[in-house]
């Protein structure tokens, strides 16, 4: 197997959390959370997945990523051994193959490519909530789209090929506005930084920031 480095483990452990549906949906009320740092407890803690999958014959960077694709990246596993390195999935790996998001990721990686580090929801294409959007429309559920919008789907964006062509799209766009206290769509489209957008909700909520 593929030796790679606790550091890597940790950025790639970073880099997921920041595509799950809960950190995706703080950052909708906070875009300025930072992400989580690289300990020497937490470096320690990828050291020890690291000697645990070694053990399994698991390659280590497909399992981490596995724990966060089986859980639909609605939310990143606890920072335990008893979660990273659970005997419990090890049936769930056996069989799991979708590795498209990981594959990209990987290559993006290794051509220096920029990354979604600091993937905003309020602004940027999910993957994963594309692929949830899919399966919604495909299903004939638009309404459960929306419903899902606060953790899987984000609601309208009009970068999203889904989204454009949904019969719902209007009042998915208009549920969605009412949930924050800024122009969302115009952060979508570009024309409104993250930072401008925060100062808008400081406006409404505080009377003050601009």
């Amino acid at each position: 197997m593929i030796d790679v480095s606790s550091q890597q483990l940790w950025d790639d452990f970073v880099y997921y959390q920041s595509c799950t549906g809960h950190q995706q949906q703080r950052r909708r009320t906070n875009p300025f959370i930072k992400p989580l740092k690289a300990t020497t407890e937490r470096l320690r803690l990828m050291d020890k997945l690291k000697q645990w999958c070694a053990e399994k014959n698991v390659p280590v960077r497909q399992w981490l990523y596995s724990l966060f694709a089986t859980r639909r990246w609605l939310f990143a596993p606890q920072l335990t051994p008893g979660h990273l390195c659970s005997e419990n999935h090890l049936i769930k790996f056996a069989t799991f193959s979708d590795y498209d998001f990981y594959t990209d990721y990987v290559q993006r990686l290794a051509q220096s490519q920029p990354l979604e580090g600091n993937f905003d929801p309020n602004r940027d294409l999910s993957h994963t909530a594309e692929e949830n959007k899919r399966y919604y429309v495909a299903s004939g559920r638009m309404e459960l789209c929306m419903e899902q919008m606060s953790t899987e789907t984000f609601g309208f964006h009009p970068k999203s090929k889904i989204c454009v062509e949904c019969s719902l799209r209007v009042k998915c766009a208009e549920r969605l506005q009412a949930s924050v206290r800024f122009d969302i769509q115009a952060v979508r489209r570009g024309e409104l930084t993250a930072e401008q957008a925060y100062r808008q909700t400081l406006t409404q909520v505080f009377g003050y920031g601009n």
